[in-house]
């Protein structure tokens, strides 16, 4: 036997649980289930109210963080984590007669909630493929899937009656399971299907891992703990050899590279390749009648294995040496690590958990460029990488507002209005919020915009020092005087900056008319005024004016007059047309006469 049941009677584990618990849940039998409402009926939960949650810090890493001090012999025996925060966790019936055990967690072990199924056969082990895909596995060739994060458990089958152990999918289509006689099954379709392969064993496999979907190892045992084999293919499965056999059987199998496995079994027996199986050697081996029963690696480097006793051993060095981390007494079954920071391992009515021990975050200084800066700008405040740190906070004062950069070193930000004060910023990691470092701004008010005024030909700012004449964007060089000679058409604008650094700019002011006469008397014709606001006067003076057209830039006709006969003085109204260059055609008696004029208002 490999398992340490500790099964009380049914009828005194259930009497038991009807006194302490007549009020919550009573012992339930489901010899009325109807499998066409299993998906109603195994959406019902129940959080566990009889498990004493409780955090016992036994080593800086791993803690105690469930404890079952009602019924300590329930037997938790595989988990998964998709996440640091949620997993499933399967294992024997709490009170024979009731269904096996599924319990799940979202919020890092802190609580947990059974789910309700109809499956009295214990689950051994539970894999997951992705966040909402799983398998678990377990007795009399119990093979159940759920789809939607371990809420809903539907039955697959696997064409076996032996005690399926373990479960892998080293891809997401090709998995494998594990279990008595040596059985090993195989699915290329994602878990739909399970086919049977030769296996070179008939005694139970235990544990199987596999590095990618051709190249796996399995460990076995025969009987009680007699006997260990480790087998290995590589070819997916459809081929397998013994690679290496030992007195003590061997319960657990882990990979940490290609070329390092590790396994471990009866009287805390560990061994060891470092050759992909070709050669083993025993690193460990401890105490009688006690076994390692799991084994997990989060790099090649680093791993556990655990076992009988709150056996738990780590190592760094790929497993050449091990060494003991007392958390607690109870056995330990099952291990999973969902990334290098987070793992939890199970047994006999306990859960544990490990968390990388952390340092805060080191304070380091802002760099805003410059302490004085003018509000409404946009600026970047960084920090240099801060060591442990995984985020960082960043606090403004009122009024100013963070556009992006919000968990990183730098952030972009605008600066309210004269809203001085301290910029604080820190690291962030798992044990919390760094010290704060402050850099305290100084905002400075932004002077009101200067003006553009027509002097003649000049433009005239009403700021007389201090700015900066621009063309179409373009500064103009040594152009700082208060008059500007305008030579070109183009947009002008004025820059003022105040004594503290800050700027301001004017409304551009567009001169459209240089190169723009009007047309003289000798002409025969006259038109003015050239710039016009709201009328422009056309006169004639050797011959009547027939016909007056005026013409936008782009060549359309916004304009057309036909005076009464032997007219020679017109009055347009153009206070209907935008600012602009138009164009205006003059036809008399003598002939057309085109010229064009400025609008400005």
């Amino acid at each position: 036997m490999e398992a340490v049941r500790n099964v009380a009677s049914t009828e005194n584990v259930c009497q038991i649980f009807f006194v302490f618990f007549s009020t919550l849940s009573p012992c339930k039998k489901f010899s009325n289930f109807n499998p066409s409402n299993s998906q109603t009926t195994m959406k019902k939960i129940y959080t566990v109210f009889f498990a004493s949650l409780i955090s016992i810090a036994a080593s800086a890493q791993w803690s105690v963080i469930y404890n079952n001090t009602i019924f300590p012999f329930e037997e938790l025996r595989g988990c998964y984590f998709m996440s640091s925060d949620t997993g499933i966790v399967v294992g024997a019936q709490t009170v024979v007669g009731n269904p096996a055990t599924i319990r799940r967690t979202t919020d890092g072990g802190t609580t947990w909630t059974d789910i309700y199924n109809i499956y009295t056969d214990t689950l051994r082990a539970v894999w997951f493929i992705d966040d909402s895909i799983g398998f678990a596995c377990g007795a009399k060739g119990r093979i159940i899937k759920t789809l939607d994060g371990g809420l809903v458990w539907d039955t697959v089958s696997s064409g076996v009656s032996y005690l399926l152990r373990s479960v892998h999918f080293p891809t997401q289509e090709i998995g494998y399971i594990c279990g008595g006689g040596g059985v090993i099954l195989k699915t290329a379709d994602g878990g739909f299907t399970w086919n049977q392969q030769v296996s070179p064993l008939t005694q139970d496999l235990i544990n199987i891992r596999f590095l990618n979907q051709d190249t796996g190892y399995a460990c076995s045992s025969l009987g009680t703990f007699l006997t260990g084999y480790v087998i290995r293919t590589y070819d997916g499965g459809t081929t397998w050899s013994i690679v290496y056999s030992d007195a003590q059987g061997l319960l657990g199998i882990a990979i940490a590279d290609a070329n390092t496995i590790v396994s471990g079994g009866g009287n805390q027996t560990m061994v060891r390749t470092t050759d992909g199986g070709q050669t083993w050697n025993n690193v460990y081996t401890g105490n009688a009648g006690t076994n390692m029963r799991g084994s997990w690696f989060t790099s090649p480097t680093t791993g556990w294995m655990v076992g009988d006793l709150g056996s738990l051993f780590g190592t760094t060095n790929g497993g050449a040496t091990w060494t003991a981390t007392p958390v607690t007494t109870q056995g330990l079954l099952g291990i999973h690590f969902p990334n290098a920071d987070t793992g939890y391992a199970v047994g006999s009515g306990v859960i544990i958990k490990y968390v990388t021990p952390c340092s805060p975050a080191a304070p380091a200084s802002i760099n805003p460029g410059s302490t004085v800066i003018c509000s409404f700008d946009t600026v970047t405040f960084c920090v240099p990488p801060i060591p442990n740190a995984t985020s960082y906070n960043w606090i403004l004062p009122g009024g100013n507002t963070i556009l992006s950069g919000q968990g990183d070193t730098c952030i972009s930000a605008v600066i309210g209005n004269q809203t001085s004060g301290n910029i604080s910023c820190n690291g962030v990691n798992a044990c919390g919020p760094g010290p704060l470092t402050l850099l305290f701004i100084t905002v400075e008010p932004v002077p009101a915009p200067p003006t553009i005024t027509l002097v003649g030909n000049q433009l005239m700012s009403d700021s007389a020092n201090n700015i900066q004449w621009y063309l179409n964007g373009v500064p103009i060089p040594g152009e700082t005087n208060q008059y500007y000679t305008f030579t070109q058409n183009g947009s002008y604008t004025v820059v003022y900056t105040s004594t503290s650094g800050c700027s301001a700019t004017s409304v551009p002011y567009d001169v459209l008319d240089v190169g723009i006469n009007s047309v003289s008397a000798s002409d025969g014709i006259l038109i003015y005024p050239n710039p016009a606001t709201s009328h422009l006067a056309i006169g004639s003076w050797q011959s009547a004016i027939n016909c007056i057209e005026v013409f936008d830039v782009f060549g359309q006709n916004v304009f057309r007059l036909e005076p009464e006969a032997g007219n020679r003085k017109l009055n347009i109204d153009v206070s209907g047309l935008l600012s602009g260059i138009y164009f205006v055609r003059v036809k008399t008696d003598n002939g057309t006469i085109s010229a064009k004029f400025l609008i400005r208002r």
